[in-house]
């Protein structure tokens, strides 16, 4: 992880341009994000994914993907099982915790394993946001459930279930993006929710996390916590995120493409400097592939300090768990046949 910076991209297409690789070799990013526009088979990803770490010449960089299950995945049937929205976990654990449970460690179990194999070593998954009623459907069924306790126990049984796999978690959108009323996709996003509301429902699926995971920043503006930035560009969330949440990991930006950024810098550059200097986040997360764009933010972002570069690499090395893989797809099975199949 030596001398990297502090950004992660995404690529163009199904193979690296030499144009990419001579980018990417000289810039020495923090690793590299996976989208449905870069996969068309299993060989072909496992390519990719080899490619982008000879690239920068480190068989351990970060390539993340978002495998959430349900709607937000990037791999799909054939190449990939089909795995259930989170919220139908959380229906069943609304009756049925213990199963559910156990069926959330093994849905994530099995995907980090497919996820591992094809060369993605981190999952920008779980979900911890709240299910909101009349909230922004953005969300909707990618969120456990209303509950913040539910969400709370079985996303940390998602997480562990990655990494058992080998894939690290990052858990999303801190300190929360449940009752966002627009698309920060599209959209500036405020919530306009106390402090003292959102520590009683959506800081509570974060609050000391249980497993050594990197988390994702919201692009939303918190007026409660700072009026005038989103948290992604804003020191003041951080500091919240730290004292409040208990979260001292690695945050990343979400995706610094989406629409949600328009008009408080004046171009990727600027946003990127803003986001770091101020401490919002540790590294930033570009996802459309356009080098114009890359080169713009590369320009802007600094070098990941040796304690960063060490906490990621601790994060990364968690205990894979080998086991007898046919009972635990039998179990799974049997689960799944049971609550999710109909």
């Amino acid at each position: 992880m030596a001398n990297r910076k502090a950004v992660v991209f995404g690529v163009e297409g199904t193979e690296l341009t030499a144009e990419e690789t001579s980018f990417f070799k000289d810039v020495n990013p923090a690793g590299f994000i996976l989208f449905s526009r870069n996969i068309a088979d299993a060989e072909q990803v496992r390519r990719l994914t080899e490619s982008l770490r000879e690239c920068v010449g480190d068989g351990d960089i970060m390539i993340l993907t978002d495998e959430e299950g349900g709607r937000v995945r990037r791999f799909r049937p054939p190449l990939f099982r089909d795995y259930p929205a989170v919220r139908r976990i959380g229906e069943l654990a609304e009756t049925d915790y213990k199963d559910a449970s156990r069926f959330a460690y093994l849905n994530a179990l099995m995907m980090g394993t497919e996820l591992l194999n094809l060369g993605v070593n981190v999952d920008c998954a779980p979900v911890l946001d709240l299910l909101f009623d009349n909230a922004d459907k953005v969300i909707g069924d990618r969120a456990f459930a209303k509950d913040p306790s539910i969400v709370k126990s079985i996303s940390g049984k998602f997480a562990l279930g990655l990494i058992h796999a080998g894939v690290t978690p990052v858990i999303k959108h801190i300190p929360g993006h449940g009752r966002a009323m627009k698309d920060t996709h599209t959209d500036i996003v405020k919530v306009d929710a106390s402090i003292e509301d959102m520590k009683n429902t959506d800081f509570v699926p974060f609050c000391c996390f249980p497993h050594p995971v990197f988390g994702m920043m919201s692009h939303i503006v918190y007026t409660a916590v700072d009026a005038d930035h989103p948290a992604t560009l804003s020191g003041k969330v951080r500091r919240l995120v730290e004292n409040e949440l208990g979260f001292h990991g690695i945050l990343f930006s979400d995706d610094f493409s989406m629409g949600a950024l328009t008009g408080f810098e004046s171009d990727m550059r600027s946003l990127a400097g803003q986001a770091l200097s101020s401490g919002a986040v540790d590294i930033i997360l570009h996802c459309n592939g356009n080098l114009d764009e890359m080169v713009a933010i590369a320009s802007a972002v600094t070098r990941l300090s040796d304690e960063q570069q060490r906490t990621i690499s601790e994060t990364l090395a968690q205990k894979r768990l080998f086991r007898d893989w046919s009972d635990i797809v039998k179990e799974y099975e049997d689960l799944y046949g049971r609550f999710f199949s109909r």
